[in-house]
């Protein structure tokens, strides 16, 4: 049986993250073994509020008509260029 999302991702390293403000942002994960097979699944994203992760979804990579990729995480598109890389 397949762990929930929220078990699989908490102690993983996010690929990038984005502060949305100063104690709340999202962090965006590469897709684990499970995700990474499945349709509509380019990356796994969070959000954190400092201390913890919370609405783990799986996203799909948008294109504008200007080529700029970003995700829809809710309402919000976050655009992948500037989402900072974690190294």
């Amino acid at each position: 049986m397949t762990k929930p999302m929220h078990e699989r991702y908490e102690n993983v390293t996010p690929i990038g993250t984005m502060l949305l403000c100063g104690t709340f942002g999202i962090a965006i994960f590469a897709p684990d073994e499970t995700d990474s097979y499945k349709d509509n699944c380019d990356l796994v994203a969070a959000w954190h509020d400092g201390e913890s992760y919370s609405s783990f979804h799986k996203h799909m990579v948008h294109y504008t008509g200007l080529g700029r990729a970003y995700i829809r995480k809710g309402s919000l598109r976050i655009y992948l260029d500037e989402v900072l890389k974690v190294a």
